[in-house]
C-alpha cells in the first residue's frame, strides 16, 4: 500500500470554502478560520479540517461515509 500526501492547511482552505481564500488561519486548537473568496468569514472545526485534509479514498473518508 502507498502513503498518500495530505492537502496543505490552504488547499484545505480552499477545499472548505470552494474557491480560492482570501486569508486562511489554522488555530492553536486545529480549527481553521477563512476568509472566502467573497470575504465572508468561516470557522471549521478540527473534524471538518481533518476530513477535508484526508486524501480522497483514504481510510478516514469512508470512514465519515459510512458515519454520515
Amino acid at each position: 500500500m502507498t502513503r498518500q500526501k495530505k492537502l496543505s492547511i490552504r488547499a484545505v482552505a480552499a477545499k472548505l470554502v470552494g474557491g480560492k481564500p482570501l486569508a486562511h488561519k489554522l488555530r492553536e486548537d486545529g480549527s481553521l478560520a477563512v476568509i472566502g473568496p467573497d470575504g465572508r468569514k468561516f470557522r471549521f472545526t478540527v473534524e471538518q479540517v481533518g476530513a477535508a485534509r484526508a486524501p480522497e479514498g483514504s481510510a478516514e473518508t469512508k470512514q465519515d461515509a459510512k458515519a454520515g
